[in-house]
């Protein structure tokens, strides 16, 4: 897991925070039970994290992912166009995130493949 996937997970902790700890214990259960969800699959499984929101606090979790969407634009310094939901937003990010990842592996291995000529 990449230290920005972290941070995701991070963000997304901090708004669950703070709807208290039976809340979101609640939450993390259902995502468990219900789709073997754990915390640090959020991002490759994003529609299952935005269904267990949903599940367990209906329309409030409108609210919820809104702040969750200020929060992740705020600490990762993201912007998100208007009217685009969270789980587009993390759709992106991961995919995003991937690039990242690949561009770095493949940085690595022409670095490896150039000290191996010298």
């Amino acid at each position: 897991m990449s230290e920005r996937e972290i941070e995701v997970i991070r963000c997304v902790d901090n708004v669950l925070d703070r709807l208290g700890t039976n809340v979101r214990r609640a939450i993390v259960l259902h995502m468990r039970r219900e789709s073997s969800l754990k915390r640090y699959e959020l991002l490759q499984k994003p529609s299952e994290f935005i269904n267990a929101l949903r599940s367990v606090l209906g329309r409030a979790s409108i609210a919820i992912e809104y702040k969750i969407l200020e929060t992740l634009e705020t600490e990762l310094n993201i912007k998100h166009r208007e009217n685009q939901d969270l789980l587009t937003v993390l759709i992106e990010l991961r995919e995003r995130f991937d690039r990242e990842a690949k561009i770095e592996a493949e940085k690595d291995t022409k670095r490896d493949e150039d000290t191996q000529n010298h």
